[in-house]
């Protein structure tokens, strides 16, 4: 399956960690058997009972680098040259490049296309000014590229490198950076995430649990879509609309403001797209005015058909709502303070009449 995928992360293992996701190993095409390290390639500090979402994507970058330092377990690449690969098919060759130094840069010059099928290449340059490193590279949260498999490379030596489809997320107890080399080998403890698997076959997302016991769940689904009577909603206002197709959060439940009647609200978080309005995905804010003219606030978040709800939270905020009246949307204020759960972390409510 081509094109964006998610990785949705939830992080009940009882502990606040330190997670991040790596690239399998690729197969190198060499008679050449240098050492070669995957390296971190998004790291996200999650605290017990929260979610992540990471998107990724196929594109697949060459990596090169020269390093005059360590290349051990533990070290961390942070510079590198890269560019955007084509993998060879059975009708077509792949990207080809060379290595090679200009001004004291390193350079990746491409070739005439010459890799085979699911490959590309690369050649390491005769005489490199320090221990060459090439290897895969991949968009990292900041939109730069950076490493995700590295190796050494010999001088003068041809690499074929077909990268894997198989993702892996591990805890790290001391915390890990973007670029730190790791022996994923060594940890048994590890999420599988494999789009190319038969239970994934068909689906854009990985749901990936980290569990008391240290192991992970990994499952695959679509993200859900909002379903028409949502979608109406959404599109009340421009605003809304321009937020929607961002593709964060969307729970859907009933609101009730002091003195005034009930309306429908749809809450903005960060991750997937939850189904609402009839399905099992439902909440509810009830709220009253305070003495010191703020809003109490009593939210109530249900994930299956129960009649009490699966999670329950109170707060007070001080000049909370602004715009109310005449306006149609709503924006709490200080939501960043909101708790978060494994299906949203909330930082902004609008909300629309019925």
């Amino acid at each position: 399956m081509d094109g964006q995928r998610s990785i949705v992360f939830h992080n009940d293992s009882g502990r606040d960690g330190d997670y991040a996701l790596f690239m399998a190993f690729p197969h190198i095409h060499c008679e050449d058997n240098g050492a070669m390290h995957t390296a971190a390639w998004i790291s996200r500090y999650v605290p017990d009972g929260a979610h992540e979402q990471i998107d990724v994507d196929d594109e697949i970058y060459a990596w090169h680098a020269t390093q005059d330092g360590s290349f051990d377990l533990g070290a961390v690449i942070e510079e590198g040259t890269s560019s955007p690969v084509v993998l060879g098919t059975k009708k077509a060759h792949g990207s080809s490049f060379s290595t090679t130094l200009r001004r004291g840069e390193n350079k990746l010059v491409p070739q005439p296309n010459a890799a085979p099928n699911e490959q590309f290449e690369i050649h390491a340059q005769p005489r490199p000014s320090g221990q060459e490193l090439i290897g895969v590279g991949k968009r990292g949260d900041d939109g730069s590229v950076v490493p995700v498999v590295a190796l050494q490379a010999t001088p003068s030596f041809s690499y074929g490198i077909s990268p894997q489809a198989r993702l892996y997320m591990a805890r790290f107890d001391n915390g890990i950076r973007v670029g730190e080399l790791v022996d994923l080998r060594a940890r048994w403890k590890k999420a599988c995430i494999d789009f190319s698997s038969r239970s994934a076959r068909g689906h854009a997302q990985a749901i990936v649990t980290a569990k008391e016991t240290g192991r992970f769940e990994v499952s695959y689904r679509d993200p859900v879509p909002a379903k028409p009577s949502l979608q109406r909603i959404l599109s009340t206002t421009p605003s809304v609309g321009a937020l929607a197709r961002q593709g964060v959060d969307r729970w859907s439940g009933s609101i009730s403001w002091p003195d005034t009647s009930s309306t429908t609200a749809v809450i903005q978080g960060s991750g997937m797209v939850i189904e609402a309005l009839g399905s099992k995905y439902r909440w509810s804010v009830n709220t009253s005015q305070t003495d010191n003219g703020g809003v109490r606030m009593k939210v109530s978040f249900w994930l299956g058909e129960g009649r009490q709800p699966d999670y329950l939270y109170e707060q007070d905020w001080k000049n909370a709502v602004r715009g109310l009246g005449d306006q149609k949307e709503v924006e709490l204020m200080d939501l960043g303070c909101f708790p978060t759960t494994p299906y949203g972390s909330f930082s902004r409510l609008p909300v629309f009449s019925r």
